[in-house]
């Protein structure tokens, strides 16, 4: 067969997928309310997700030996180096910073949805499960807004080494050397040089919020991996053009647009950067046929950003807009001026990679995945760095900066020839020094959402005295779930009160309790009364109270309040107060 024959039939099988994708999706897209488009993406999730990263695989063994190769061109002195950053980059994730959860609940969301994904292959966020005989499931679960890549990510390593909260530690712990060695890759194929490589290594892992946010269980670190592989992915297709290049591409960036919703721009990004650097690929029918393969890998994300795309996100305002662009512009600009939580001298270094003539395209294009990635949040309406934890946007944005740093420190050195054999160690000195005065803010726990952390604390202790066949009511249910205790959400006793004393009280033999958790006590009336109903509609004896500043943190036991005699001599029964909510 010849090239223009194959060419004529990547085209046509590009046509051909493209199409069938888009009639799913507006099939059931338009037959469906999102009520029901969630419960179908609760089941057709995991299955996606698995194909995906079977492809994965499958590519990157494919293309394994262009890697390989590079290290067989390091001498020992160079590998030396570089395996001492990645020693390092593990040992900041896993011994120096704190190993707390830094973004509360949504790390035990994650978490209950990777075990639900582990455990059952649905997609979903459980309200009341139970773990019975070493067996887990889930009676009563819902769809999260939130993508499902990491979630799956971490349901892989789950099966493996258990479902735990030190599983998912572990996994952000392993992913930063593993991105640092990303950085590596990308900066040796994209600007041939192995000192640039290093140095975009070294300024990738002294940035302060990596080592943070690479020692918690939250999805960023995973989105900015999976968004640099795509960048490789891009940059290996470019140079193979095979089949196993297609395949690890097409489907390393249908993973990666599905960790967070500003993920998709990496898509747009990379193929701009393929059609910039190889124009003629816009006539290569195989081009085409990779990007349906694409859009049909992540054909559950169309239809989860379609499901989702009137959630409020928290907020009961607009969630993107104008109006948030001035005060965030302001704060996300300083945040990399003034030396407090970002190295200023690395936004130097930044900058000066812009006066150089070289590799214009390929910076071009990495200045603008920096852009991107920094630019979408000034326009959300949580999108300060100040704002909460919500500093954990700007790691997104961190390896093209450490890219472009790095480029940096190379440009800076053609300017002093003089000092050409001491310039790297003199470079690396000042950027480890650097780093050294952000050590103490890296290894604090800081006060943020101090009380969350407290609830969890003490939510972790209540469930060590939980007796084995037990059942507790909680506003957080994911924590207990993970720990293999049977829970449920705290409004089940408002909403289905019969349920509760019929069924619950029964199978549990009256071991019942209830967590008065962050909830109960946090100003917010409806949540409250949630749990002012069940010290309310039953008798609740205090088994275990944890003190954290003004907070008390209690576990009740309940029992059933007895029926009351009337005048009649009849007993009347409680029963639950009409819920008008």
């Amino acid at each position: 067969m010849n090239d223009a024959k194959r060419n004529k039939i990547f085209f046509i099988a590009a046509a051909f997928l493209s199409a069938a994708v888009l009639t799913v999706f507006v099939l059931l897209a338009s037959f469906n309310d999102n009520s029901s488009l969630k419960n179908i993406l609760i089941n057709l999730h995991y299955y996606f997700l698995e194909t995906d990263f079977l492809l994965i695989i499958i590519g990157f063994a494919g293309l394994l030996g262009m890697i390989t190769a590079v290290f067989k061109k390091m001498n020992g002195l160079q590998t030396f180096y570089l395996l001492a950053l990645l020693i390092i980059a593990f040992v900041l994730a896993s011994f120096v910073a704190p190993r707390t959860h830094r973004l509360y609940y949504d790390e035990d969301i994650y978490q209950n949805i990777a075990q639900n994904l582990s455990a059952l292959h649905k997609a979903e966020l459980c309200n009341e499960g139970y773990t019975e005989y070493g067996v887990y499931n889930c009676r009563s679960g819902e769809y999260n807004k939130q993508p499902y890549g990491y979630p799956h990510l971490l349901s892989l390593a789950f099966r493996v080494f258990g479902a735990s909260e030190t599983t998912a530690f572990a996994l952000n712990n392993f992913l930063f050397p593993a991105s640092a060695l990303l950085v590596f890759l990308i900066a040796y194929f994209l600007f041939g040089n192995f000192l640039t490589g290093l140095f975009s290594t070294l300024v990738f892992i002294t940035l302060p919020q990596n080592s943070l946010w690479f020692g918690a269980a939250n999805v960023e670190p995973s989105a900015l991996f999976f968004a640099g592989l795509s960048f490789l992915a891009a940059l290996f297709y470019l140079r193979k053009g095979n089949n196993w290049s297609l395949i690890f591409y097409a489907s390393v960036l249908a993973y990666a647009i599905q960790f967070r919703p500003e993920s998709i721009f990496i898509a747009p990004l990379t193929l701009l950067f393929i059609v910039l650097l190889k124009p003629a690929e816009l006539k290569n029918g195989k081009f085409y046929f990779m990007i349906s393969l694409f859009l049909l890998l992540a054909l559950t994300q169309w239809l989860h950003l379609w499901a989702v795309r009137n959630d409020s996100w928290g907020s009961s305002a607009n969630r993107m807009g104008f109006e948030y662009f001035l005060y965030n512009f302001k704060t996300n600009v300083l945040f990399y001026l003034r030396n407090v939580r970002f190295p200023a001298l690395i936004t130097l270094l930044f900058f000066v990679s812009f006066f150089d003539k070289k590799f214009i395209k390929q910076r071009f294009i990495i200045a603008l995945w920096f852009f991107s990635f920094w630019g979408i949040f000034l326009l959300f309406y949580a999108g300060s760095y100040d704002y909460g934890a919500d500093v954990r946007y700007s790691l997104v944005s961190y390896v093209p900066l450490s890219l472009l740093a790095g480029f940096g420190i190379v440009k800076l050195k053609s300017l002093f020839p003089k000092m050409e054999k001491h310039f790297s160690w003199v470079a690396g000195a000042v950027l480890l020094l650097q780093f050294s005065a952000f050590m103490p803010s890296i290894r604090a726990e800081s006060q943020e959402a101090w009380a969350a952390r407290a609830d969890h604390k003490a939510a972790e202790k209540f469930a060590e005295i939980l007796p084995e066949n037990s059942f507790v009511f909680t506003h957080n249910p994911s924590m207990f779930l993970l720990w293999g205790k049977n829970a449920g959400q705290t409004s089940i006793i408002t909403n289905e009160r019969f349920y509760v004393d019929q069924i619950i009280f029964p199978k549990y033999k009256d071991e019942v309790y209830f967590d008065w958790n962050y909830w109960c006590i946090a100003p917010d009336s409806a949540q409250n009364g949630l749990c002012d109903n069940v010290l309310k509609n039953y008798n609740a004896k205090p088994v275990k109270k944890i003190t954290e500043q003004n907070y008390e943190f209690v576990l009740y036991k309940l029992s059933k309040k007895p029926a009351t005699k009337m005048k009649s001599g009849k007993f009347k029964i409680p029963v639950p107060q009409k819920n008008n909510n």
